[in-house]
């Protein structure tokens, strides 16, 4: 008898060994989070953005860099994460949502770039991401591939800020969406799924830092970094404008629900 997935499970490849030993909705893991953001031009991004999805009128572009900590489904480890994000909402004929596009995200386990690209559709790719410590008056964070720079940033002159200014940022974490465009190509000349996609989380923040920073993307050649190259390519042609916001957030409980992440092109179940 050959193996059949069953019907309302999820699976990893290799499909055969059984079920995805990542759960629906993960919990109890902590985050350590800094976006630096810039506005850009808004026809710059509309460049990069699949049919579904439209720039936001006043365009931004973030980078973000995430420590993401005590992860059950991979036995408790951790990883790091850089990401470039610009704010869009959908086209007319979806859904109306306004949030976070990722334009490119690099981690730096291999395990969550699979499931990420597979089930969320986010278009990550593996790099070296060291761990940085976002919580004080400054730090720095880098990501590489092939030792080669692709995305640098700082911060400096960072206050930590009151409870009471807290209180909107944490009210807002509770429910956080990102957008994403899930592409799979196929060997018939058509992709196999080109379509957009939400994922969900909940972030519980206690505390906050807010300040100065920068970023710039690296120059690395073809061979220096074959998979990133064309990507900080073209992210360096985004133009930067005024610095809007630098902040630094800590939650203690964070949660990613695998379970609501869908398509949007499709009615929302109910």
């Amino acid at each position: 008898m050959t193996f059949e997935p069953q019907p309302g499970e999820r699976y990893d490849m290799p499909v055969a060994f059984g079920p995805s030993s990542a759960p629906a909705v993960e919990t109890g893991f902590e985050t350590y989070t800094t976006s630096i953001t810039y506005t850009t031009s808004k026809d710059a991004v509309a460049r990069l953005l699949p049919r579904w999805f439209e720039p936001a009128e006043r365009q931004f572009l973030v980078v973000s860099y995430t420590r993401m900590l005590n992860m059950a489904w991979m036995g408790g480890r951790n990883y790091n994460i850089v990401n470039v994000s610009a704010n869009v909402q959908t086209a007319s004929d979806l859904e109306p949502l306004s949030a976070r596009y990722t334009l490119a995200i690099w981690e730096s386990d291999p395990a969550p770039v699979l499931a990420g690209r597979e089930v969320m559709g986010s278009p990550k790719l593996y790099a070296q991401i060291p761990d940085a410590d976002v919580l004080g008056t400054s730090h720095r964070f880098t990501c590489t591939e092939y030792s080669a720079l692709l995305v640098e940033a700082e911060t400096h002159d960072m206050v930590q800020l009151s409870a009471d200014e807290l209180a909107p940022i944490r009210a807002a974490g509770q429910t956080a969406v990102g957008l994403n465009w899930k592409y799979i190509p196929g060997l018939d000349g058509e992709p196999d799924a080109s379509y957009p996609t939400a994922l969900y989380m909940s972030f519980d923040y206690d505390e906050a830092w807010r300040g100065q920073g920068s970023f710039t993307f690296g120059t690395p050649s073809e061979i220096e970094a074959p998979y990133s190259s064309k990507i900080v390519r073209a992210l360096r042609e985004l133009p930067l404008g005024d610095h809007v916001d630098t902040i630094s957030l800590h939650s203690a409980s964070t949660e990613l629900f695998r379970d609501r992440t869908r398509r949007l092109d499709r009615p929302q179940r109910r």
